[in-house]
């Protein structure tokens, strides 16, 4: 069950001119813009709303106190709400008749067991409404998260693309009915357990632990259960195409994946491109992984790999959502090299951008500002340059090396495996994957 915290409370800050909402698992807060908090019990149900206020603050600066009687009236209401046969006209007929009665079925126990009714699914929905939802790989967090199913009460968010039905749900689809209290180190570990390729652990692991770290700091849970979770090994890639691979794949490949070969761009970052961060020949990227805007003057070769059709907000569009899926590029990828019979990942093409443009401009330092790379250590505090002149000389000799090996089609394709034009490519592959 949510608390509310000091750390929560201190979030309580205005935002602008307009009043700001934070909703909560049953739970309202509205700050004004002079900074006025009102907290409120809220719940719909069957298309009619409740909401009872349990608090009214001049600013966030509650002390102990006033948290401790959020937190018992907040437990009180959370677990008479519970109930979902308990309709809001329901609790309307009761609360006629003084809260006070309304409370007196519940014995002190009871009140104290309501710590441990809240669901990790409040949590979850939390951890993905305020955290997840900011980041640019959130629709593949939240795939990791999916249940299957989720019932969606909340009368002012619709409910995000992850609460959509899925067929098994995802690999972390089994915390959600645990009771928070209950959470467990052992819970984990069996999930971690059931998972059988290594890699997908590690990721899963990481996820864990970042949802526990969250749920720590923001009052969800009393202690980490996300501690030292066992890691499994892994072996690093070191895989790269060579010439003849370059040659023979390219064909195959669609603008996007060739423009992610050319810029050596991570995928996310190919899928995320918009039309307005394209300024004549550079290609802005204000959204970056190490926090740093990335600047790319793109050579005419790099260029003429962009759709010629400027319409929309994203570059690469995808059937039924505004851009295209980064794991249809993976798959079609990875189709497109077993056809070539040399199998790789879309990640090579970035390690293969990389080990080219170092070979050609003979400094692995080129390599790695192009690849956008974190600068080591202090060096990050005072290199502010942006390298972007080593960044344009690199991309125009990789340009040119892609120029010369592409111009001539491979003599032999693999038989059954043709490459369709770009629109039928996106008709038949965006969001099947």
């Amino acid at each position: 069950m949510f608390r509310f915290t000091e750390g929560f409370i201190k979030t309580w800050i205005p935002a602008g001119l307009k009043a700001r909402d934070i909703y909560k698992p049953r739970l309202h807060v509205r700050i004004n813009p002079k900074g006025n908090v009102t907290v409120s019990i809220a719940v719909k149900r069957k298309g009619e709303s409740w909401r009872k206020v349990i608090g009214k603050f001049p600013n966030n600066k509650l002390d102990k106190q006033q948290r401790d009687t959020l937190n018992s009236a907040y437990r009180k209401w959370f677990l008479i709400l519970e109930d979902e046969s308990v309709l809001p006209k329901d609790i309307y007929d009761k609360a006629r008749h003084g809260e006070e009665k309304l409370h007196e079925r519940l014995t002190d126990e009871e009140i104290d067991r309501a710590e441990g009714k809240g669901r990790v699914s409040d949590l979850i929905v939390d951890f993905l409404d305020r955290h997840v939802s900011t980041l640019k790989t959130a629709d593949q967090v939240e795939q990791v998260f999916a249940r299957g199913e989720f019932v969606w009460d909340n009368p002012i968010t619709p409910p995000r693309p992850w609460m959509t039905p899925l067929e098994g749900g995802g690999p972390l689809r089994q915390l959600h009915e645990i009771n928070i209290a209950e959470l467990s180190r052992q819970h984990l570990v069996d999930i971690l357990r059931d998972i059988e390729a290594p890699v997908m652990a590690n990721r899963v692991r990481a996820h864990m632990m970042k949802l526990c770290s969250w749920g720590l700091e923001h009052g969800w849970l009393e202690t980490n259960p996300a501690i030292n979770l066992p890691k499994n090994k892994e072996q690093k890639r070191n895989v790269i195409l060579r010439d003849e691979h370059i040659s023979a794949i390219w064909p195959l490949l669609q603008p996007a994946l060739k423009f992610a070969l050319a810029t050596g761009q991570r995928r996310s970052e190919v899928a995320n491109m918009r039309w307005s961060d394209i300024r004549q020949d550079v290609w802005i990227q204000e959204d970056t992984k190490n926090g740093q805007p990335h600047a790319l003057k793109l050579p005419l070769f790099t260029l003429n790999l962009l759709p010629s059709c400027r319409d929309g907000y994203h570059v690469w569009p995808g059937r039924d959502r505004p851009k295209i899926n980064e794991s249809t590029l993976s798959h079609q990828w990875l189709q497109a090299s077993k056809a070539i019979g040399f199998e790789s990942r879309l990640h090579d093409a970035r390690r293969t951008a990389g080990s080219n443009i170092a070979a050609l401009m003979e400094s692995a330092e080129a390599a790695d500002r192009v690849l956008n790379h974190a600068l080591p250590g202090i060096t990050s505090r005072y290199v502010l340059h942006d390298f972007g002149d080593i960044k344009a000389k690199a991309l125009q000799r990789w340009a040119d090396k892609l120029e010369g090996l592409t111009v001539v089609e491979p003599a032999e394709i693999t038989e059954g495996y043709h490459p369709t034009s770009e629109n039928n490519w996106v008709n038949d592959n965006i969001g099947s994957h």
